[in-house]
Order: structure tokens, then sequence, then C-alpha cells
């Protein structure tokens, strides 16, 4: 006999199924010839260049969440055209890179390098890759879709902590120095690309620099702030180069290890 509870939940498991069938059906026209998009269910929007993965809680409510739904499908829609996901394997699964950067903070860290986790440093790496892959693949989509710009914005204002400094500030100082470091990535090449309304860049750039220089110093923060802005220039003329980006979160990496190298030793 089953309860109350369950017959709302099961209620609410076929609510989410009819509207993930929904939205499969539309995206079979923005996927590439050859090239299958599926969409599933997850705890966070993502995409790994096959499946296009939404929140299950948002699809409960399809309505009330149309908006952010569709800014979240624009924002990996904008991974699965223009990320080349074999360039990001190469990234965080190259032995030779990676091997060479394990051994560089072992010695920094005067530990051996079985102590570290390369688990670790692939988190990392992605997560950088990400903040700059981010801001290029939606100023494509702003140029693709003429409703993506309108509602990434509103996706960025429901989701990114944008209108209140005050409160960044807060959730910024208590993540590792990593996620810091992805933040002046992600937030220079916004700046540049996107500029999005709701979005007070100066202010955030000037949290993120002020926080940065205390941990890393001037020189170095300096030296980040002139990789990120040939970057911005270099995908201002070619938008399209993803090596690009993996050039330059290769160099702030090796700029900003002995930094974070302690964060290696953190389990992934």
């Amino acid at each position: 006999m089953t309860t109350s509870k369950e017959n709302q939940d099961e209620g609410l498991r076929q609510v989410v199924l009819r509207n993930l069938r929904s939205l499969n059906t539309t995206l079979c026209s923005f996927a590439e010839p050859l090239r299958p998009l599926t969409v599933t269910l997850s705890d966070r929007a993502a995409t790994n260049g096959e499946e296009l993965m939404l929140p299950a809680d948002l699809l409960a409510d399809r309505d009330e969440n149309r908006l952010l739904i569709l800014g979240l499908i624009v924002h990996e829609l904008g991974h699965y055209h223009y990320t080349d996901f074999d360039l990001l394997q190469e990234f965080l699964l190259g032995r030779k890179w990676g091997d060479h950067q394990i051994a560089r903070a072992a010695a920094l860290l005067g530990c051996p390098p079985q102590d570290l986790h390369y688990g670790r440093l692939r988190m990392i790496a992605r997560s950088w890759l990400n903040a700059l892959e981010d801001p290029r693949v939606e100023s494509l989509m702003r140029g693709r879709l003429f409703s993506a710009e309108a509602l990434l914005s509103y996706t960025h204002g429901e989701t990114d902590l944008v209108g209140d400094p005050a409160e960044f500030a807060t959730a910024f100082a208590a993540q590792h120095l990593s996620r810091r470091i992805a933040s002046l990535m992600n937030v220079t090449l916004s700046a540049g690309l996107c500029a999005y309304p709701d979005v007070d860049y100066a202010t955030l750039t000037a949290l993120i620099t002020a926080d940065l220089e205390g941990a890393l110093g001037k020189r170095v923060v300096g030296a980040m702030r002139r990789e990120l802005s040939a970057l911005l220039q270099q995908l201002r003329h070619s938008p399209k180069d993803g090596r690009a980006a993996l050039k330059c979160a290769r160099t702030i990496f090796a700029k900003a290890l002995p930094a974070i190298a302690g964060e290696l030793r953190l389990p992934p």
C-alpha cells in the first residue's frame, strides 16, 4: 500500500520525465549532424558534449523555472557547439604536463609526489579552463541565438552573487585560493566578452584583485592579469580559438603553483 508522500513523489517524477522528454524533442533541432544531443537529469547543469545535464528540481516546475532552464540550456549548448572536448581531455589527462606539475609541487612542499592527488590537480585544471571557456562560449551563443543575451543575463542574475558585492566578498573569502584565481579569470573575460548589465564588474574585479594581491603579491597578480588581457584580445579577434584559453590556463598555473601547491594534498 503506497502512502500519500509516495504518490506525490511518483507524480513529481512523472512530471519531470514528461518535461525531460519534451526538452529532448525540442533540442533535436539544435544538435549537429551525426552528433546526438540528449538531455539527462543531474544535480547541476553541465555537458560532456553528448549529454546536456539539467537539475531535476528545475524540471519539476518547468513553467515557474522556464527562463532559468532556457538560460542554462543556452549556456550548455555553447559548450556543446564550441568547446573542444578532446582538447579538454588533453589538458586534464595529459600525463606529461600533469606529472611535471605534481613533481614541481612536491619539490615546493618538500614531500614525495605520491603524497599529492592527481585528481585534485585535474579538478583545479578543469575549474580554471571552465572559468575561461564559459565567457567565450556565451559570447559565441549571443551571436548565434537572438534571445541568448537576455536569457544568459537572467540566468547569471539568478545563479551568481552579482548584485551584492558584500555578499560576494564573504562567499569568495571562504573559497580555496585556486577557486579565487578562477574567479579572476572568469570575471576578466566576462567583463570583456559579455558585460551583462546586472553585474558590477569593476567592483568584483577590485575585490578579487585586492584579495589575490594579499595572497600572491602584486607582481604575480599583475602577470596573471596581463595574460588574461592578452587572451581577451585574442578571443575578440578569434573567439573560436579554444587552444588560446588552454595555453593561458597553463601559463597562469605555472605562476600560481607555489601558492596553491598545498591544495594538491587535499583529496579530489
